[in-house]
């Protein structure tokens, strides 16, 4: 095989990889125009949501559901307030009001890298409200979001939270 014909194989795979991972999009309002120094309270909704879309979640975590839902919790708020330049989420109300609801969780062991390990795919919708009038300020949908890679289920679920959470802060400018 020549290089040129290696190189566009590569090429091809890798946009086919990256076309089957999950989405993160703006679905109402806009994440710009956000006071300076802002902070806000948060929520998490975590009624009706389905492990890989199908059973519940709390029937499939069973007796770890309250403690699981606590890790996947913090780890986003630690993951949003580590990468936010402009909101950072805090125990007390602020100017705005963030709402969390996690629709589906899913696992798979990934062997397509470098490093296996347990991944974890979150499908949420995350809307953010100024207080002051109780106005919608943006809506952001998830769709599949992929995140974490740990051979600890639980480290892998939580470094995926985390990582919504940061991705959120970044889109929030």
């Amino acid at each position: 095989m020549t290089m040129k014909k290696y190189v566009l194989t590569l090429s091809l795979l890798l946009m086919c990889v990256s076309a089957f991972a999950g989405s993160v999009k703006v679905t109402k309002g806009k994440t710009s125009g956000f006071k300076e120094n802002a902070n806000a309270s948060i929520s998490f909704q975590w009624d009706g949501a389905k492990w890989d879309r199908g059973e519940p979640l709390q029937q499939h975590w069973g007796n770890d559901y309250e403690r699981l839902k606590q890790v996947g919790e913090s780890s986003f708020i630690q993951g949003f307030n580590e990468k936010s330049k402009k909101l950072m989420i805090e125990e007390a109300e602020g100017q705005y009001r963030m709402v969390v609801k996690i629709v589906s969780l899913d696992s798979f062991f990934s062997v397509m890298s470098f490093v296996p390990g347990h991944k974890h795919k979150v499908d949420a919708i995350i809307t953010i409200y100024e207080v002051s009038t109780d106005s919608l300020i943006c809506e952001i949908k998830t769709d599949e979001f992929e995140g974490g890679r740990d051979f600890s289920y639980d480290d892998s679920y939580a470094e995926c939270m985390g990582d919504l959470g940061k991705k959120i802060s970044k889109m929030i400018k």
